[in-house]
């Protein structure tokens, strides 16, 4: 079983929620939900620093012709238990998706998202180790669990988990849902099986949001998800935003944590005053929280690294993720998602989107490698050619390019090596504190419920 979080020694009292000044830098999921809870708690100076122009991180949303498309995060699962307690008082209204299908690149046709699993295992197999499955993730409850998030004590008490989730199926006789995997997993952007650890996926594939799946390849209505947020997942966000304290296009460009008291040093552009000329400022807090994404070159770029700091994060990798929209006709057939299989080429379209049958906004969604980039006009190109390959048509030029750093990880050999021991050991040294996708897995609902965690323990 996980081990038990211990107590920070630096872990600010009660009394203290008036005077406690605290800075979060990042108001994406993370920070924006942390602030969120602080309040919630009752802490009155929190401020929260964001570089862009806009709230949101990778929950980015768009809206074209009066209907909404979120280009980063999307869906909604039953599992999303804290998601779905902010849309409730926020009043962020959802809709169940439409229907899902597959592409199969080799032979160029379309087909029910079941049919092409099935094309991997008999429905008897599928349907017996789909159970199985259910089982055995419900039994982990106990180690993979909301109520405990991350992945401290993981290492020593079920090493099994830190192997990769191929390994991991293969070992528990679940062969046959390999394939079904490879859709939620590889082709929303996580990697291989054979790769990303199972502790991982299996915070993922909680039993809901895998049963949501299972009945979503035969139609996402018999359990009504997955869903979306009608306004987007950014305007989810934003709202929450106005009741917090946002500082947006504030670049971050020092941090000096010495004695009791943390110095922030940032740019903050004067709008129409001086434009091109940020004003420096200088903010003094007692404790920080560090909501960025969570890997070296990030960090060390205005953060007062320790040697420790420098080991782990050092050790932390990403997959680009880009997508393209094109308002584009001729394409009624993708409506509203359709996944590539078997996985295509590194730089090719995996998932083509066309959200509304009454909206011609279409999204290309492309996965790169940490280390391997991939040029924009090859992205380009290759999303073009799917279209003409697909649908007979001719795309045009895009109508928005976005890449975002998706799925900040550590490889299998890490995570058994005991990398989040060490990273939960960081939690409170210099009065700093992290949260983000590292910390439990890259979800909007595993980032906001680890967020709430991380206040409810150390403040």
């Amino acid at each position: 079983m996980t081990a038990e979080y211990p107590p920070t020694p630096d872990m600010p009292e009660k009394t203290k929620k008036n005077s406690s000044r605290i800075c979060i830098i990042g108001a994406g999921a993370a920070g924006l939900s942390a602030g969120y809870f602080l309040k919630e708690k009752g802490y009155q100076q929190v401020t929260i620093l964001e570089r862009e122009a806009r709230i949101g991180g990778k929950c980015l949303s768009l809206t074209y012709e009066g209907k909404s498309f979120d280009l980063g995060a999307n869906y909604i699962t039953s599992s999303y238990t804290q998601v779905k307690r902010l849309a409730r008082k926020f009043g962020a209204r959802m809709y169940t998706e439409g229907r899902l299908r597959a592409f199969n690149v080799k032979t160029n046709t379309n087909s029910s998202l079941l049919s092409a699993v099935l094309a991997e295992a008999s429905v008897w197999a599928l349907a017996w180790q789909s159970l199985r499955f259910v089982w055995k993730r419900w039994r982990l409850n106990r180690v993979l669990s909301p109520r405990r998030p991350g992945f401290q004590g993981l290492a020593e008490s079920h090493p099994e988990l830190t192997r990769p989730f191929g390994e991991w199926l293969s070992a528990n006789g679940l062969p046959a849902v390999s394939a079904l995997f490879q859709i939620p997993v590889t082709l929303m952007g996580y990697g291989q099986l054979s790769e990303i650890p199972a502790a991982y996926a299996l915070t993922y594939m909680r039993v809901g949001t895998f049963t949501d799946l299972m009945l979503a390849a035969l139609n996402p209505h018999i359990k009504g998800y997955p869903k979306r947020f009608t306004e987007g997942y950014q305007r989810l966000f934003e709202r929450i935003s106005w009741e917090l304290d946002v500082l947006t296009g504030a670049d971050v460009r020092k941090v000096t944590r010495t004695g009791e008291t943390i110095r922030v040093e940032y740019g903050v552009q004067e709008e129409l005053l001086r434009p091109g000329h940020p004003a420096s400022q200088t903010l003094e807090c007692d404790y920080l929280i560090v909501a960025t994404p969570l890997y070296l070159g990030v960090l060390q770029s205005f953060l007062d690294l320790s040697e420790e700091e420098k080991a782990l994060f050092g050790q932390v990798v990403y997959d680009p993720f880009m997508v393209t929209t094109y308002a584009v006709e001729g394409m009624e057939d993708y409506t509203a998602a359709t996944f590539m299989i078997p996985e295509p080429a590194i730089g090719a379209p995996f998932v083509v989107t066309r959200q509304f049958a009454d909206n011609n906004l279409v999204s290309f969604y492309t996965r790169t490698r940490f280390g391997q980039p991939v040029k924009k006009e090859d992205i380009l190109a290759q999303n073009a050619a799917f279209a003409r390959r697909a649908a007979g048509i001719e795309l045009g030029d895009y109508y928005t390019y976005s890449e975002f750093p998706y799925f900040p990880h550590v490889s299998s050999e890490a995570m058994a090596a005991g990398f989040y021991d060490r990273l939960e050991a960081l939690q409170g040294k210099q009065n700093t504190f992290f949260t983000g996708g590292l910390m439990q897995f890259e979800l909007v609902e595993t980032i906001v419920n680890y967020s709430r965690h991380l206040v409810q323990r150390q403040f």
